[in-house]
């Protein structure tokens, strides 16, 4: 089920923390160090009496070789002065970046892969690299894709900074409290957004169940050992089977808490012109919770802006607002795209980008009836679907939903505007090769079942 595998492997990276350098990161969580190391003493006349010592951190020479130390560019900024830049690749398969003297910074897993990468830096030197490192954020999606070089000591290219080279350093004295933490995984009690427990990147965690807490956490195979700062108590959480948690506070009330899913991109816009000082790109990502995301990638540069948009109920159009404006993209029935003007200033002078959606609203799913192959049902990347009479038209609309999480299978929820019962249309499945679901329309005259092969959702 490639279409999922990024959000599937996020969530469960996210549930077991437990990943593996060729699947989503490493193998153990952020905070492990190695064992305690017992050193004898040399024999004398008088022994000596034999020591355990428990190193704070793994020596260097322990660790593999990418999680040595840092990876540095230091980003010459004129007037602006000097901008430190680096990755850290932790030994359980989490990086975490930091740009531009840290206001720019993200998390989530990396992945090295025996493929050599060709790249150019940014002296205009094409560089064949040995290995390849796909960095990923939480979400699933893809931060950096990077050309490795052990013997070097060096990644490349970083886009996020101008196509630049990074070298390792191994005597870098950075530690991970320097990091702003990232919530790898959080959990919430009910539907309270105030109550959430977080376990960041770096080992640390934030729990605001009751009053603030944070701290410090290990794990051992599903329960998690939360050590309060302060105080230096501790109490656990344990992962249940269904993806819940199991929350004993310092008070000893044990709580269940539900995971939090981050929002997914629904509908991107895309648009690109050339302004004052060379080519912007501008890109809007609209997500399934109904918020955006509005980047403006000019001059190296990235512009970031919130904002929220809504689906018409006839699908006419995409309403959106961000900036304190609205926008309205209408519907191109040719080719089921959604288009609209943004105006922006490049520094000089106003510039006007045309967005498109383009084929990001295209047919995802077909599913065909079993009986009657020329009754089908289109499912579109925007949610909605169709079911339509090969030939004739559209039966009924409709929208859908596959929650790619869902165990023991992905659950699919579909509901269609005319069907001859008000029931809410049950998708079903064999766990073997298909899901289906019977749909008879408002006369009961056409009536089928329509499946969709496993080999399908590929």
């Amino acid at each position: 089920m490639k279409k999922y595998r990024n959000i599937v492997m996020a969530a469960l990276c996210a549930l077991s923390l437990i990943v593996t350098v060729t699947a989503c990161g490493g193998s153990e969580d952020p905070s492990a160090t190695t064992p305690a190391v017992t050193t004898a003493a040399a024999p004398t006349e008088t022994p000596e009496e034999t020591t355990t010592e428990t190193p704070a951190e793994a020596p260097q020479s322990d660790l593999p070789l990418l999680s040595q130390g840092i990876f540095e560019y230091e980003l010459n900024g004129g007037d602006s002065g000097i901008f430190a830049n680096y990755i850290h690749f932790y030994p359980s398969g989490v990086f975490y970046a930091s740009m531009y003297n840290g206001s720019q910074f993200a998390a989530g897993y990396y992945e090295l892969k025996d493929e050599p990468l060709e790249y150019t830096d940014k002296e205009g030197n094409v560089v064949n690299a040995p290995q390849t490192l796909l960095l990923t954020t939480v979400d699933g999606a893809v931060y950096e894709t990077l050309g490795y070089d052990a013997d070097k000591g060096t990644i490349g290219i970083v886009t996020h900074i101008y196509d630049n080279v990074f070298t390792q350093n191994k005597e870098s004295t950075h530690t991970d409290a320097d990091e702003n933490g990232v919530a790898l995984i959080e959990y919430k009690l009910g539907d309270d957004e105030y109550s959430l427990l977080k376990f960041m990147h770096n080992g640390t965690f934030q729990d605001t169940i009751g009053e603030m807490l944070e701290g410090t956490w290990t794990k051992d195979g599903d329960i998690y050992t939360l050590t309060e700062a302060d105080s230096e108590k501790t109490y656990t959480f344990t992962v249940n089977a269904d993806g819940t948690g199991a929350y004993a506070g310092l008070d000893g009330k044990t709580e269940t808490l539900n995971i939090v899913k981050a929002a997914e991109v629904q509908v991107t816009f895309t648009g690109t012109t050339t302004a004052t000082y060379g080519d912007m790109i501008v890109v809007v990502e609209c997500l399934t919770d109904g918020t955006l995301v509005r980047n403006i990638i000019y001059g190296g540069q990235e512009n970031k802006e919130n904002g929220t948009w809504a689906l018409a109920a006839d699908y006419s159009h995409i309403a959106l607002n961000f900036g304190g404006a609205d926008y309205t993209a209408p519907l191109n029935q040719a080719d089921n795209s959604f288009a609209f003007d943004f105006t922006t200033n490049d520094g000089a002078a106003d510039v006007t980008v045309t967005l498109s959606t383009v084929q990001a609203v295209t047919t995802l799913y077909t599913w065909t009836g079993e009986n009657n192959p020329a009754l089908i049902a289109e499912f579109y990347s925007n949610g909605t679907l169709a079911v339509i009479y090969t030939g004739m038209g559209n039966v009924t609309a409709g929208t859908w939903e596959l929650d790619a999480g869902a165990a023991p299978m992905p659950k699919w929820t579909v509901t269609l505007d005319e069907t001859f019962e008000s029931a809410a249309t049950e998708v079903t499945t064999d766990y073997a090769t298909k899901y289906s679901f019977t749909f008879k329309n408002a006369t009961g005259q056409l009536e089928d079942t329509l499946s969709l092969p496993f080999a399908d959702l590929n």
